[in-house]
C-alpha cells in the first residue's frame, strides 16, 4: 500500500496488523518499510539468535530432517 493509504488508515491498519501477525509493505518515493507486529519481531531475532548458535543450528537441522514418525509424540514428552 502507498504511504497515502496507510496515513488515512493508519489505526485500523495497526489493529489487523496486530491481530494477524501478518507483515505488509508500505510504499514510498524513497524505498519501502515493512511493518510488522512486536510479536512478529520477537520471534524474527529468536529465530536469527537460535541460528547463529552453531550447535543450536545443527540440531535444528537434524531435528527437520528427522521423518516425524521417528520423533516422539508429544503426549510422551515428560515436562
Amino acid at each position: 500500500m502507498n504511504v497515502t493509504t496507510f496515513r488515512k488508515n493508519i489505526f485500523s491498519i495497526l489493529d489487523e496488523l496486530q491481530e494477524t501477525n501478518e507483515p505488509f509493505t508500505v510504499t514510498t518515493k524513497k524505498g519501502n518499510i515493512i511493518c510488522l507486529s512486536e510479536n512478529s519481531f520477537k520471534e524474527i531475532l529468536e529465530t536469527m539468535y537460535l541460528l547463529s548458535n552453531p550447535v543450536m543450528n545443527k540440531e535444528i537441522l537434524e531435528g527437520l530432517a528427522t521423518p516425524e514418525e521417528e520423533c516422539i509424540k508429544l503426549e510422551d514428552v515428560e515436562w
